[in-house]
């Protein structure tokens, strides 16, 4: 039982990885000012570039023909997704304190979302709008 309880909580965290991977894939190809590439030489992009380095060569990353990091890019993306993945994945499997974390964040998130709708409901004089969502029962006086 204890293994399945693990194995789901792997999971979740294996969700919000992907997801924190496909937002590092979006905003590196978004707020990107300068190119990566700024000539067709692999080591003389290494040299000057901030943006282009070994692990782009060693990956393959794709780049347009102006030197910026291609967005509609699905070699991008898996790259980006598998990469947060295995660090993400990685990260807990060496440290038990950060999977504890993790699985405390994730117990406490619905009592967390709960505070924050009751919050949001609050008229400027206290009394409540009457909205009736997810029950906490820690809050009630």
């Amino acid at each position: 039982m204890q293994t399945l309880i693990g194995l789901w909580y792997y999971l979740l965290a294996g969700m919000l990885l992907v997801l924190f991977g496909t937002v590092a894939h979006i905003s590196r190809a978004v707020s990107n000012v300068y190119p990566d590439r700024l000539s067709n030489k692999p080591l003389m992009d290494m040299a000057i570039s901030d943006g282009y380095d070994v692990t782009d060569r060693l990956f393959g990353t794709e780049y347009d023909e102006s030197g910026y990091y291609k967005l509609e890019s699905g070699r991008n993306l898996k790259i980006a997704v598998l990469s947060t993945l295995a660090f993400g994945w990685g990260a807990m499997l060496l440290s038990t304190e950060l999977a504890l974390a993790f699985v405390y964040a994730a117990n406490e998130m619905p009592h967390g979302l709960a505070t924050c709708s009751r919050v949001a409901f609050l008229r400027p004089d206290g009394r409540d709008y009457g909205y009736r969502g997810i029950r906490d029962t820690r809050l009630t006086a």
